[in-house]
């Protein structure tokens, strides 16, 4: 029979690193970012552009060299990557409802300048039936989006 050692949950700390705990946090935001920049198929420059950061720093970023990033600069440049790529909230209107890829996965329905998700869904199709049902019920404009942020089509009701 083999040896082992169950995992901790925390690569860092089985591998006896200092600060385990921050650089799990600090994984998992730089992993956070980085789908979010693949998934709305952005350049590194592009990306690096709406975070405000040089293209050295979004090279270390994609890399996951995160020496240089703290805590709270990942949360940060997460934050202005999500108000960048989503839809910007300027401009809408409680009289709206979108239909919206989330970035951990599926798709939510969400109201005019409201960010918090009204329903999750795992599929485009599910959200769009549950989106034109509510925006029909409430009298809105309906927006649907691409994966990438931009606008698929609209409609009045």
């Amino acid at each position: 029979m083999a040896d082992y050692t169950l995992s901790s949950s925390n690569v860092f700390k089985d591998l006896y690193l200092p600060l385990p705990e921050e650089r799990l946090v600090k994984a998992k935001l730089a992993h956070k970012i980085n789908r979010l920049i693949t998934m709305r198929e952005m350049t590194q420059k592009e990306a690096a552009n709406c975070m405000g950061i040089s293209q050295y720093k979004m090279t270390q970023l994609r890399n996951g060299r995160l020496k240089s990033f703290t805590v709270d600069d990942l949360g940060s440049l997460l934050e202005k990557l999500e108000c960048h790529t989503q839809l910007n909230a300027e401009g809408r209107t409680e009289k709206e409802h979108y239909v919206v890829a989330n970035p951990d996965g599926g798709w939510d329905v969400v109201r005019g300048n409201v960010l918090r998700t009204l329903k999750h869904f795992e599929t485009k199709k599910d959200a769009v039936a549950y989106g034109r049902q509510v925006s029909r019920n409430q009298k809105t404009e309906f927006v649907v989006c691409h994966k990438n942020g931009n606008i698929q089509r609209t409609n009045n009701h």
